[in-house]
């Protein structure tokens, strides 16, 4: 079955019809023309072209060779590589201080004076050397203990565990009347003073024996 329309369609036979023609311009068909013929210009970029150089170019001679450092020791100076620079301080005072020793034959050298001390440096070799001070024309081997500018300081402080004093001290009520408290470690071997009291000094020092504290007075007038 099929569907029949009022007009028939009628349909081109491989054999009996023609295929149309391509369309063209005035009947003819499309003709593509040849380009034109055009020259192109190649222009050299800068990396073909030679170097510029704005000053005159060094010759092989000198490039590849390299500059040469300029000497900081003169010809014929011997160096030593074990030489060591040492800091000389004298802190003992004075007005000129001068430091002689085996690495200059003896010869006295200036110190340069720096918050009040005396300070130089020397470069000396390895090994042992023997110096000595020389200050205000006097040879000082020594450097003083205390410094005569400052002031004597005073006895120094008592430790605190040392004021645990058993002269004068009560006895507590679990000791026996007539023996001292046991003393601690810190108060033996110890030399103790009251204070002059009716004209008489109490000297007191403590002696262990074994497992047993002994404690001598000594009275004395004065």
């Amino acid at each position: 079955m099929g569907n029949a329309g009022s007009n028939a369609r009628d349909r081109h036979k491989s054999g009996d019809a023609i295929a149309p023609s391509s369309p063209g311009k005035d009947g003819q068909a499309f003709v593509f023309d040849k380009k034109p013929n055009t020259k192109l210009v190649f222009q050299s970029s800068h990396e073909e072209e030679e170097p510029y150089y704005a000053k005159e170019q060094l010759t092989e001679e000198y490039t590849a060779t390299t500059r040469q450092r300029s000497a900081t020791v003169s010809e014929g100076t011997k160096v030593n590589d074990k030489v060591l620079p040492t800091v000389f301080k004298w802190e003992g005072g004075g007005k000129q201080v001068f430091i002689s020793g085996t690495f200059s034959d003896w010869k006295t050298l200036p110190m340069v004076k720096s918050h009040g001390d005396f300070v130089t440096i020397i470069d000396l070799p390895e090994g042992e050397h023997q110096y000595k001070f020389y200050v205000d024309a006097e040879y000082s081997q020594e450097v003083p203990a205390n410094k005569p500018w400052e002031k004597v300081s005073g006895p120094p402080i008592l430790p605190p565990h040392l004021l645990q004093v058993i002269l004068n001290k009560d006895t507590p009520l679990s000791c026996e009347p007539t023996l001292l408290p046991e003393p601690n470690h810190v108060m033996l071997n110890h030399l103790y003073a009251l204070s002059i009291k009716d004209g008489v000094m109490v000297l007191s020092a403590t002696h262990r024996y074994r497992k047993k504290y002994v404690t001598t007075l000594l009275y004395k007038p004065i």
